[in-house]
C-alpha cells in the first residue's frame, strides 16, 4: 500500500546512488526507530496504568507494538551489520537475506494494520488525557514512517541489490 507522501519521494529516492540511499534509510528510518521506539513504549506504559480499566484495548495495542518493536530491533541489526555493508561493497550472496527481510516486512505490515485498527485510525477516545492523545500521535507517526521505510527498501533498495 503506497501512500501519497511516499509516492512523491519515490522518484527522488530512485535517483540516489546506493550509498546515499542507505544513508537516507538509516537517517530517516533506522535512527528514528532507535529514538522513538523506547519513548513510545514508555509513554504507552504510562497511559495503560492510568486508562486500562476503561480501555482494555490498550493491552492489545501494547502487545502488538511490543512484538513489533522486538522484531524491528533484530531486523535493523541484520540490515546494518549484514545487508548494508555487503551492498556498499557490491558483494553477491545477499538474495536469501533480502528474501528473509522482505518476509519480515510483510509481517510488520500486518502488525501496522492491526495497530491502525486497534487505535480506531489513531483516534483517541473522548476521555483521553493529553498523554493518551500524544501516544496515538506517536503511533500514527510510527506507522507512517514504517510504511515509507518498508516501501523504500522493498521497492528501491532491495530491487537494486538483486
Amino acid at each position: 500500500m503506497k501512500n501519497a507522501k511516499y509516492e512523491s519521494n519515490e522518484k527522488v529516492l530512485s535517483g540516489y546512488n546506493t550509498d546515499d540511499l542507505i544513508a537516507h534509510v538509516q537517517k530517516n528510518h533506522h535512527d528514528y526507530l532507535k529514538k522513538e521506539l523506547p519513548i513510545t513504549l514508555s509513554l504507552m506504559l504510562d497511559v495503560i496504568l492510568v486508562h486500562c480499566k476503561n480501555h482494555p484495548e490498550l493491552f492489545k495495542i501494547h502487545s502488538t507494538f511490543g512484538t513489533l518493536k522486538t522484531g524491528l530491533e533484530g531486523h535493523l541489526i541484520q540490515e546494518e551489520v549484514n545487508l548494508f555493508p555487503n551492498m556498499k561493497e557490491g558483494k553477491d550472496g545477499i538474495k536469501a537475506l533480502i528474501e528473509k527481510l522482505e518476509k519480515e516486512h510483510d509481517g510488520a505490515e500486518i502488525a501496522l494494520a492491526k495497530l491502525t485498527e486497534l487505535t480506531n485510525n489513531f483516534t483517541p477516545p473522548e476521555d483521553a488525557c493529553s498523554n493518551y492523545s500524544l501516544l496515538f500521535e506517536k503511533l500514527e507517526d510510527f506507522v507512517d514512517n514504517m510504511h515509507n521505510h518498508i516501501q523504500t527498501e522493498n521497492n528501491i533498495l532491495f530491487k537494486r541489490a538483486l
